[in-house]
């Protein structure tokens, strides 16, 4: 390192250029390193020490070696490095990647300490922010000489503020008496130390003892109050995120505290932020991963606690019910645990938003043999909307078994999951079911169209009397073979009405019109041709034989015209 060039550079010194870009390039070989070789593996280590040899120099020259890293490059006091340097390129964007956009190197810094920086930037961006961020990673495992990120509140501030100066005091702009804009303040001592946050859990269901009142609001408090005006305003990426940190670190005093009135403002506000179209992606993206942070199971205990408190307006429910639908599924446990809890349609209805929201649908399964038959309606709709495979068994025995409304939202769910099990469950409900139920999925295998069940149908008409088929039934029969459409469906109503078939009587004149409406919803051009070729001399089925006629040219204009 050449030691005779001033430490504070105003303009770009070649030589000191090139000594901070070969740092820069071990600093990335070091990184690099981690991901290709295990740790404690030798060449690891030996890279490791090689790069440090570089940071101790640099670091015991200068005292404090600062840079401020970009996209594309780094910055030393003004000295642009890494235009040309592919390597240092790659570190900028490899560093920007994990939101590290400051690095301080001090006197002292130690192995260890280089080390702890190295695996910690080599982890992936999500991982590294879900641990707090570089900074907070490193001051975790105790580096004292390498800082990365200096939340630097003053600088935030001065982003809130007007850009042009409207600062309390100045004459004929703010006015001394002018409110000041909102600001991010400094977050308060007591918050700084986390790791122990969750080690006051309390029993579910069961609310911590009541504290005095305070006369005063918490600096947290006051922080928090302070804080979610900006986050809701600023457009600025860099300022969300370091607001977003520190929101995260107010909600884990908030938990220590029990006090999930706040959380729940916290929680909202993110949910609000993650979900609103205008905000850029970056903003959603920092606001889901603070989301997935602070859903931990003692967040979740308490939100449910919460919930169950007597007293509770259906809307307090309701944004309960989200917030804790929003931290996944860890969720789900817990409300399955309160769900006797809801009564009502509507506490039922949102019981069952929450649930689908939260995901882990097959943790619900034991609660289709519950006696309450709300509970089981409200599980078989989510089995429904969730389509977990493992629940088709539970949901079929339900087919056979307990009253007409069970029956009815079983099959539902059956035609919503609507895998090959469950398809065969309900062709096995088509024998034997009562007429409800039989009709109910006849018709909505033609709500959704389900081609596979169309040799099942074609044969229950052919077998009228084994299968008991009713006049109800063969209409809707028809319909579901017209609605379906497609080549199997129509050569199969051909068959009925084909002359041979005709003129041997084998059905009256209602089952053949019903065939001929039925090919006029599914015939496409083919099948019209052989429509309109119908030898009929009933003057019924040659009525039928035009409106089928008619209704299929319209269809098939129609579809050509789109």
């Amino acid at each position: 390192m050449d030691t005779a060039s001033a430490t504070s550079l105003t303009a770009p010194d070649r030589r000191l250029q090139q000594a901070l870009e070969t740092l820069l390039a071990e600093m990335h070989k070091a990184i690099r390193a981690v991901s290709f070789y295990p740790p404690g593996h030798p060449i690891l280590s030996k890279i490791h020490e090689t790069s440090y040899e570089y940071i101790a120099k640099a670091s015991k020259y200068f005292g404090e070696l600062s840079l401020e890293i970009g996209r594309n490059q780094v910055t030393y006091n003004e000295t642009v490095l890494g235009t040309n340097s592919d390597v240092v390129r790659s570190l900028c964007q490899h560093l920007y990647r994990r939101r590290t956009k400051r690095l301080i190197f001090l006197a002292g810094v130690t192995f260890d300490e280089f080390q702890t920086f190295a695996e910690a930037a080599a982890l992936d961006p999500e991982e590294l922010y879900l641990r707090g961020g570089m900074e907070n990673l490193l001051a975790e495992h105790g580096v004292r000489h390498l800082w990365a990120n200096q939340m630097d509140f003053d600088r935030l501030r001065r982003k809130a503020e007007p850009a042009e100066g409207a600062e309390a005091g100045e004459p004929g702009e703010g006015g001394a008496g002018a409110e000041p804009p909102p600001q991010i303040p400094e977050l308060p001592e007591s918050v700084e130390d986390s790791s122990d946050v969750f080690a006051d859990s309390h029993t579910l269901g069961e609310h911590p003892p009541a504290a005095a009142a305070p006369e005063q609001q918490s600096p947290q408090h006051d922080a928090l109050e302070r804080i979610l005006p900006l986050l809701n305003e600023t457009t600025d990426t860099d300022q969300y995120f370091e607001g977003v940190r520190l929101v995260i670190e107010l909600a884990q005093y908030f938990v220590r505290e029990h006090d999930w009135e706040y959380l729940v403002r916290i929680v909202s506000n993110l949910q609000a932020h993650s979900s609103d179209p205008a905000r850029g992606v970056e903003f959603k993206k920092y606001s889901y991963r603070a989301l997935r942070t602070i859903g931990t199971p003692e967040v979740i205990r308490g939100l449910l606690t919460e919930l169950v408190t007597e007293g509770r307006t259906d809307d307090e429910i309701d944004s309960l019910l989200r917030i804790l639908s929003i931290l996944g599924p860890a969720a789900v446990d817990v409300i399955i645990k309160r769900i006797g809890y809801f009564k009502t349609p509507y506490q039922r209805n949102l019981i069952e938003q929450a649930l689908y929201r939260a995901g882990g649908a097959e943790k619900l399964i034991p609660l289709l043999s519950s006696d309450d038959e709300g509970i089981v309606a409200l599980v078989l709709r989510v089995m429904g909307r969730a389509k977990p495979p493992q629940s088709v068994a539970g949901v079929a025995a339900l087919t056979h078994s307990g009253s007409e409304m069970i029956r009815s939202e079983a099959v539902r769910a059956l035609l919503k999951i609507r895998n090959a099990e469950a398809l065969n469950a309900l062709y096995d409900l088509l024998p034997s079911s009562d007429d409800a139920t039989r009709g109910h999925v006849i018709r909505a295998f033609g709500l959704y169209r389900e081609v596979r069940a169309v040799p099942v149908l074609l044969n229950m008409l052919r077998l009228e009397r084994d299968f008991n088929v009713t006049p109800e039934l063969r209409t809707a029969l028809f319909r579901t073979l017209g609605r379906i459409g497609g080549e199997e469906a129509c050569e199969g109503l051909l068959e009925f009405v084909g002359e041979k078939r005709l003129w041997r009587h084998k059905y009256d004149e209602d089952f053949l019109g019903a065939a001929i409406a039925a090919l006029g919803e599914g015939a496409d051009s083919q099948v019209l041709s052989r429509l309109i070729d119908l030898k009929l001399k009933s003057e019924k089925l040659q009525a039928a034989q035009v409106a089928a006629v008619r209704r299929a040219q319209a269809r098939l204009q129609q579809a050509g015209a789109q």
